[in-house]
């Protein structure tokens, strides 16, 4: 019977064991990620492409925590200039881009900040650590730039620092110490000592010849040597002449740093952030290039504070040995190169024979059980793609703002190379892509290519002369997508000549007033007419009429009514450009008559802006009887949202851009382990001014074991709690027996 017991719990610890292990296999704190992948380089020929090698530490901040406190000098000597600007402006300027560095706005990172004089400054220095940017920039911005009569307690504000870290349980914690000179200042119970001008030995406990005495410089040694034995303190002398005191409290020589002006100063903080985030040293990482891709040595790029060397091997493979040493778990590594294909190749190719990466895990990275790391990189394929060839259709009569249409026979695939190497037997299918941003001038949406060739290109009024866009021929290559080099085509954009009329017309009778103008132009020119006095005559709106030339053949007319007509006009204006066309001219009116309201000409996608002179009462001088209505075009967004049932963010949200009244329509996002549920707002509809939001609402999937992820903690709780249960039912047993 009790070797029943004993095997009963054997099975439940086997299966508790299993349970854990299987809903934690994916918990891999402290593993370095790496990764390879290759991407077209060359859009010009399209036969090389872009390798990225990306060494990455950033899992290691899931576990590893960190907390630092930043203790700044604010004795009064922080109140002198260097080099030309107030020493604590500096000081502080370069304080926030510490706290910008360090902080990851995970919670895995806290910060404090210790701000001292003759005392600890409570005022601006932090109550307790925080991971909160936006606080703690504004507590080192409250620091002033001049405070007067204050020493420098750095005892104090070491203990401060203290006081902070006291209940910290981070993985590290630091201290970085920031001042301009000696301290001159220690607290004792509550009171402090010292000259204020210098290290000097005072008397603080006792008097006479049982006086206990000891300088600021010791006090503050005392608490350095404390704190050193779990805390990392960092010094920094700004502008200082005496280092010594500075040195000898710093975890170690290199820990201690000068400063001479605010760009030491910012190197000094970068190298200690560096320090504070490495986990991992002695990295290398291999890279072999095949003999089918030769190297483009001169586009090898490693960030700064890491080395390459290449190596020509003699069976033409080519070896890259990238020396990152250090490994800071905030930064990405990347190593960049170009390759080309050595001969004409249809298809894909590896980039790499193998690479690999060599280093040690420091003591506190326990993912890596003996701390040496060998890590392969994946082996990434490139496809090569076919080639095309410039056109040009500078030839072909084109005006601005008119329409060019060049069938399949004459279209840009007519002098390509097509021709096809297919020795995977691959379903090959073409498509020809327009460049973003490649248009010289003008918008990318005015040119429509069709995937034989032939294309249409709407010319407007601004693009003059030749104007050139690039494409390429996307290939889909069975699963795989390959793009060609890119080629140019050219079109030439010309004005045509015309004419336009001006007019000056009697507005109730419509007879001339002068002698009509008739002037030579090019359409879609703007011109700009002033309108002539006329005796006994009074011009209707404004002298002068600006306008561009949109139709052969324009007439622009000045009407104008007798003196002792009323009349008044009403000018309408679209984001603040004149419409001739929509002018409104009410004429026979009441001299002092009051006009309050008028034709409302809105149009799709406006708003009214503003109304100017109205309410108006008519004058006899009609250049005052001018009402001028102004419309603006308007944007909204609507922002989608998809989150499940408890509020937790699934993906990243889209916004949509329009103008008011234009469509939109959404959809639910396919997430994978996630049904969607429900939608919250209104998923098609116009856009609106200002901001709407829906929301897709989504459910995990449970797996078929009923078992939630989300819940592994629990069960492995339950799971526990049975096994102890069963130790003491065995145990009560075995006593019974």
């Amino acid at each position: 019977m009790k070797k029943k017991w004993i095997v009963l719990l054997l099975v439940i610890a086997v299966i508790n064991i299993s349970l854990v292990k299987a809903l934690t296999k994916d918990n891999e704190f402290g593993k370095i990620e790496i990764d390879k992948y290759a991407s077209k380089e060359d859009v010009t020929y399209g036969r090389s492409a872009k390798v990225t090698l990306e060494v990455n530490g950033s899992s290691f901040e899931k576990k590893n925590t960190l907390d630092v406190v930043l203790v700044l000098d604010r004795s009064s000597s922080m109140n002198d200039n260097l080099d030309n600007q107030n020493k604590m402006g500096l000081v502080k300027a370069e304080a926030k881009s510490l706290v910008n560095d360090i902080l990851k706005g995970d919670g895995n990172v806290r910060m404090g900040i210790v701000a001292f004089g003759t005392r600890v400054l409570d005022k601006y220095s932090s109550k307790k650590l925080a991971s909160d940017k936006t606080k703690l920039d504004g507590l080192i911005d409250s620091i002033p730039n001049y405070l007067y009569n204050e020493a420098t307690n750095v005892h104090d504000a070491l203990n401060k620092a203290e006081i902070l870290l006291r209940n910290s349980v981070a993985n590290k914690k630091v201290i970085i110490l920031l001042t301009d000179g000696a301290p001159t200042k220690f607290t004792y119970k509550g009171k402090t000592y010292g000259t204020g001008k210098n290290d000097n030995q005072v008397c603080y406990i006792g008097k006479g010849k049982k006086c206990t005495k000891s300088s600021p410089s010791t006090m503050a040694k005392n608490v350095a040597n404390e704190l050193k034995k779990n805390v990392t303190v960092y010094t920094i002398g700004f502008d200082v002449v005496d280092d010594a005191f500075l040195g000898e409290i710093a975890s170690s020589k290199n820990d201690f740093y000068l400063a001479k002006d605010s760009n030491k100063l910012r190197e000094n903080f970068k190298d200690i952030v560096k320090k504070v985030n490495v986990i991992a040293n002695n990295i290398v990482v291999t890279d072999v290039i095949p003999a089918t891709f030769v190297l483009d040595k001169d586009s090898v790029k490693v960030p700064d504070n890491t080395t390459f060397e290449i190596v020509n091997e003699d069976d033409k493979t080519t070896k890259i040995i990238w020396k990152i040493g250090d490994l800071d778990a905030t930064l990405n590594y990347k190593l960049t190169y170009n390759v080309t294909a050595v001969a004409p190749y249809y298809g894909s190719i590896n980039t790499n024979s193998r690479a690999y990466l060599e280093g040690n895990a420091l003591e506190d990275n326990d993912y890596y059980k003996n701390k040496n790391i060998l890590l392969t990189f994946p082996k990434p394929n490139v496809p090569i793609p076919a080639l095309t060839n410039d056109d040009d259709y500078s030839n072909v009569t084109l005006y601005r703002q008119n329409k060019l249409m060049v069938n399949a026979n004459d279209g840009i695939l007519t002098n390509d190379n097509l021709y096809q190497v297919n020795d995977s037997n691959a379903d090959i299918k073409n498509s020809v892509v327009i460049v973003p941003d490649s248009l010289s001038c003008g918008k990318l949406e005015d040119i429509d290519v069709l995937e034989d060739g032939s294309f249409t290109y709407s010319s407007n009024n601004e693009c003059l002369g030749d104007i050139t866009f690039d494409y390429y021929i996307m290939s889909n290559v069975g699963d795989t997508v390959v793009i060609s080099n890119t080629s140019t085509v050219t079109l030439h954009v010309s004005k045509k000549p015309t004419s336009y009329t001006v007019k000056y017309l009697d507005y109730e009778s419509k007879k001339p007033l002068h002698d009509e103008r008739m002037l030579d132009v090019y359409l879609f020119d703007e011109i700009r007419e002033e309108a002539f006095h006329i005796d006994n005559y009074n011009l209707i709106g404004d002298n002068v009429i600006t306008k561009v030339i949109d139709k052969e053949n324009e007439e622009i007319i000045f009407y104008y009514v007798r003196e002792n007509n009323i009349a008044y006009v009403v000018d309408y204006y679209f984001d603040d450009v004149f419409d001739l066309n929509k002018r409104e001219i009410f004429i026979n009116n009441r001299l002092d008559a009051l006009i309050d309201n008028y034709p409302d000409k809105l149009d799709y996608g406006y708003v009214l802006d503003r109304v100017d002179n109205l309410p108006l009462v008519l004058k006899e001088n009609l250049d005052d009887n001018v009402i001028r209505v102004y419309y603006k075009r308007v944007t909204g967004n609507v922002i989608v949202n998809f989150i499940d049932v408890n509020g937790k963010k699934l993906s990243d949200s889209i916004t949509i851009t329009d103008y008011v009244n234009n469509s939109y329509d959404t959809e639910p996002m396919v997430i994978d382990g996630y049904k969607f549920v429900k939608v919250i707002g209104n998923p098609q509809g116009k856009i609106m001014e200002g901001n709407a939001i829906i929301t897709y609402i989504y459910e995990l999937i449970i797996p078929k074991t009923g078992v939630s992820p989300n819940y592994w903690k629990e069960i492995i709780s339950l799971s526990s709690f049975v096994l102890l249960m069963s130790i003491i039912v065995v145990k009560k047993h075995l006593k019974h027996n």
